[in-house]
């Protein structure tokens, strides 16, 4: 409301500094350019002859006609009644003239910028001015299948019209008002190319009847007030036929080998090109509506949409993390290989398709382990390691990796794929299930070992590496696992109960024979 009341005392105070600009003497044909300055602005116009002048101004502003220059130039019954023959755009009105008369053309406000053109009737009567498409050219049933037409004047027509091809016709609703009318034909064109009555090539008419000037019904159209159009068909433009995953539920995230999260188009023609964006959320609120750039895979007849490997969550997308469950995939200017758009029966859409998901799933998963044996221990003589796994349905992974080394360089690494992995559901547990991982021989050694799953995602898009993971080591590594940097002794028997060493130095207790020996009250593997 500030910001309102700021704004309109703005426009006072321009208004009560606004002068009077005076265009001097208006000539016909001669283009007057109006500033958006808040001046006043006249013209003086005398009519050379006899007849109806048009005026024109751009932008939906145009200077008034008076008969009198005065101070107030809106005093009573000094305006002179004219005929709109369009108020939007170009905006234009027409009234008759005479010879050697005087002409007054006012603005009293200029806050567009603008262009002022006055003109003479040709006396030609109702023209068509211009049309859109342009009147001979290639129609694309796909290019928006609306045809608009702008007359000189005002005019009024009947309320159908009709589309020719050869021995078919059709009626269709006009729409319009003063001087511009359309008509929506491309259900018609499609129909036609469908079933064999137009190919691409051939000529139809639009043809619109009983057109009339709006303010003298007796000034018509050419000799009988019917006005045609002729158009050259384009060719059938292509036509989607399937869709697949452009419905139902959207997931927050889709998992890279998940086969849903491809959203796929097929059309019953090659496709040259496609733009396509997602979209989420409210534009009613700040920041609470999020646009997303896809990149279409175009192969062929398809268009595909790689959704996966990617989070989006209500709180990565929008501001209020408000889950507004209305994800809407957009496909725009889709053209096939001669560069014209596919046909789409979706409302105002050219070359357009756009999928609303039914609901925004946003995805969890709750992932706990526990390793067998049990982590913090050696792998020496072990064959296999049991992993137990919650969500593991939820988890992508090639296998389970060991990465090795000496302690705080674990440079080596070796993947058991899961060919070799024999996985089991837990009864006891649902959605759990257990891993079975053969160790492989060349982590037996003096090594510090680190397991994890190898290559891993999950379902929600978070990151859970470290929510399956343990640490083992092997051989005489053993030593500085159990005992750390603060152990300076170690007493060393066999099984026997003999003392074997006694020292400072831990490098003699690692280089002992293999053997088993109890170190410091721990009994160990050593390993050679």
């Amino acid at each position: 409301m500030k910001k309102f009341f700021t704004l309109i005392l703005a426009l006072l105070a321009l208004g009560a500094n606004a002068k009077m600009v005076d265009l001097g003497e208006m000539q016909l044909d001669t283009e007057y350019q109006i500033p958006a300055d808040f001046n006043s602005y006249i013209g003086t116009f005398v009519a050379p002859t006899t007849g109806t002048l048009i005026a024109t101004g751009s932008n939906s502003t145009v200077l008034e006609p008076y008969y009198a220059k005065l101070d107030n130039m809106e005093a009573e019954g000094n305006h002179i009644p004219v005929n709109y023959d369009n108020y939007y755009g170009d905006k234009q009105y027409h009234f008759d003239i005479t010879e050697g008369t005087t002409y007054y053309f006012y603005l009293d406000f200029s806050m567009n910028e603008c262009t002022f053109r006055l003109s003479m009737d040709s006396g030609e009567g109702i023209q068509i001015a211009k049309c859109t498409p342009e009147a001979g050219s290639v129609f694309s049933a796909s290019g928006g299948g609306l045809v608009s037409v702008q007359f000189n004047r005002a005019v009024r027509m009947d309320g159908q019209a009709k589309v020719i091809a050869g021995e078919r016709e059709a009626s269709v609703a006009v729409n319009g008002q003063a001087n511009i009318y359309s008509m929506e034909i491309k259900e018609i064109l499609m129909g036609w190319l469908n079933d064999g009555t137009l190919v691409g090539g051939d000529k139809f008419v639009i043809r619109l009847t009983n057109v009339v000037a709006a303010d003298d019904a007796t000034q018509m159209y050419g000799t009988d007030g019917t006005a045609e159009i002729e158009y050259t068909i384009g060719s059938m433009p292509i036509k989607l036929i399937s869709t697949e995953n452009a419905s139902g539920t959207f997931k927050s995230y889709y998992m890279p080998d998940d086969p849903t999260g491809l959203l796929k188009l097929t059309f019953d023609g090659d496709v040259e090109s496609a733009l396509a964006s997602l979209s989420f959320g409210s534009t009613d609120v700040e920041g609470d509506y999020y646009t997303e750039t896809l990149t279409p895979i175009i192969e062929g007849k398809t268009i595909t949409i790689d959704l996966r490997g990617k989070t989006r969550t209500p709180e990565t997308m929008v501001a209020s993390g408000n889950n507004y469950n209305n994800i809407t995939i957009s496909f725009n200017r889709v053209l096939d290989t001669t560069g014209q758009y596919a046909y789409s029966d979706q409302q105002g859409s050219i070359g357009g398709f756009s999928f609303t998901f039914d609901a925004l799933e946003v995805v969890t998963a709750d992932v706990l382990c526990e390793f067998t044996p049990a982590p913090n221990t050696s792998l020496d003589g072990v064959a296999q390691i049991e992993i137990w796994i919650t969500d593991e349905a939820k988890l992508s992974y090639d296998g389970v990796v060991f990465k090795y080394g000496k302690k705080g360089n674990l440079t080596e690494e070796f993947v058991v794929y899961n060919n070799l992995i024999t996985k089991e559901a837990d009864p006891d547990f649902e959605g759990a299930a257990i891993l079975y991982v053969p160790v492989p021989d060349v982590v037996i050694g003096d090594y510090y070992i680190e397991v994890s799953l190898y290559n891993l995602t999950s379902a929600d898009g978070l990151d859970h590496s470290q929510d399956v993971f343990a640490s083992y080591f092997s051989g005489n590594a053993a030593i500085d696992r159990v005992f750390g940097d603060e152990t300076k002794e170690f007493t060393v028997y066999n099984t026997q109960g003999i003392l074997v060493l006694n020292t400072t130095n831990r490098d003699e207790v690692k280089n002992l024979p293999q053997g088993i020996y109890i170190i410091n009250g721990e009994k160990f593997l050593l390993t050679r």
